[in-house]
């Protein structure tokens, strides 16, 4: 068994990473029927390489083929653009009872899928890891934590519907605290085991989740030109102003309609809905420069461009409007997760603001899915998917998860 994932498009190449716990040599990768190269596909490795040749408007059938066998295919249609329907998606935890939200992606076409953290939980492995070894780990004993935290992206990714989301679509990864740690228990074990687990999971996720850049940046810049829309991809912390004026960001913004950020969380203020009161500050956490993005929206000479930020982390969805005398200036979506447990309880979050005369509304759904970006009459539309559950399966799938967490085996 391999798992293909398309990575970034550009200049008509796309990056191809394949994951297999077998070794396969002399594998002919053959593009609709002809013989484009031969590779070999290490076991237990991120085999990474580029296909060529794929041009807008084409449709592609790529087969791996070892001897007479098959190993998968992927399908790259082109005939549509991939930025005409693109795909945000967020926490995909896979403990507890499948939720089914990766079947709600569905279609023929090639397009964007931005991953924006927790592709994985890996919060059992480093929990089980670390407190199973209690002397300094041998070679042979870290060799077999490797293979294990392998296996596990291995065995998430090639699940349900997932597995052809990633293989026909072209993602873009960045990872978040569950790929590595979210679990402070395990530092209560070897501390050297410690440091050396963290190690092997936070290689896998560079090599993997970030090895679907074509080229490595702490910002990337998406160009989607037919919509006149950006969409700026955060690996770093924050978003700042120093970070843009540095970079002479704002000059190159402008080009674009419609600006995207993407960031794995942005944190901010969590508001009682019901006693609409602000029960927990975080302003001095946010990492997103909400005053920035306001200023440089009300000093925009283009009164219909756009700003979206969109973020990961939060088991919810959230959306934060900000308004300045009723014109819309700024929309923050946490896009929810995609599948995992929810937060137990409905908060909105609020990022403020020192702009006076700017009204902020937040609105939250407690329920698992994604978002999408499509346009209608050259306007963007960006559209919360929500695979609805009742209360009862949320509380059923926390119960379950927990019971995962200690004894899945991946």
């Amino acid at each position: 068994m391999i798992q293909i994932i398309l990575g970034q498009y550009l200049e008509n190449q796309v990056v191809c990473l394949i994951l297999s716990k077998k070794k396969y040599s002399g594998v002919k990768v053959l593009s609709n029927g002809q013989l484009v190269q031969n590779i070999d596909i290490k076991k237990y490795h991120v085999n990474r390489f580029i296909l060529s040749d794929i041009f807008a408007g084409g449709s592609y059938k790529i087969d791996f083929v070892h001897g007479k066998e098959i190993l998968d295919s992927c399908q790259i249609n082109l005939k549509s653009d991939p930025f005409d329907d693109v795909l945000i998606v967020n926490c995909d935890s896979c403990y507890g009872y499948e939720t089914g939200t990766w079947d709600l992606i569905q279609g023929d076409s090639t397009r964007y899928v931005f991953h924006l953290g927790d592709q994985l939980y890996n919060d059992h492995l480093f929990f089980q890891s670390c407190l199973s070894h209690i002397s300094d780990m041998t070679k042979s004993e870290i060799k077999a934590v490797h293979k294990k935290c392998y296996s596990h992206y291995l065995h998430h990714f090639t699940r349900n519907n997932k597995t052809n989301v990633l293989k026909n679509n072209f993602n873009l990864m960045m990872p978040d605290d569950h790929e590595i740690v979210d679990n402070s228990i395990a530092q209560f074990g070897n501390p050297n085991n410690f440091k050396i687990i963290h190690k092997i999971l936070e290689k896998l996720a560079t090599k993997i989740e970030l090895g679907l850049r074509q080229t490595e940046s702490d910002i990337l810049f998406v160009e989607d030109k037919k919509h006149s829309t950006v969409y700026i991809v955060n690996y770093l912390n924050d978003f700042t102003e120093e970070l843009f004026k540095k970079h002479n960001y704002m000059n190159w913004m402008k080009n674009y309609s419609n600006i995207i950020f993407l960031a794995r969380k942005c944190v901010g203020s969590v508001q009682n809905p019901w006693l609409n009161q602000i029960v927990f500050s975080a302003d001095k956490y946010e990492l997103v420069d909400i005053d920035f993005l306001l200023n440089y929206k009300l000093k925009s000479k283009n009164s219909k461009k756009k700003i979206y930020v969109l973020c990961g982390d939060y088991h919810m969805k959230n959306t934060i409007n900000y308004k300045k005398d009723n014109k819309e200036l700024l929309q923050i979506k946490n896009v929810g997760a995609i599948n995992t447990v929810i937060d137990p309880v409905s908060v909105n979050f609020i990022s403020n603001t020192k702009i006076e005369g700017v009204e902020i509304e937040s609105s939250t759904t407690r329920q698992n899915g994604f978002v999408t970006i499509s346009y209608k009459n050259d306007m963007i539309i960006v559209r919360d998917i929500i695979n609805k559950k009742n209360m009862f399966f949320h509380l059923a799938n926390t119960i379950l998860s927990a019971k995962e967490f200690i004894f899945m085996k991946h």
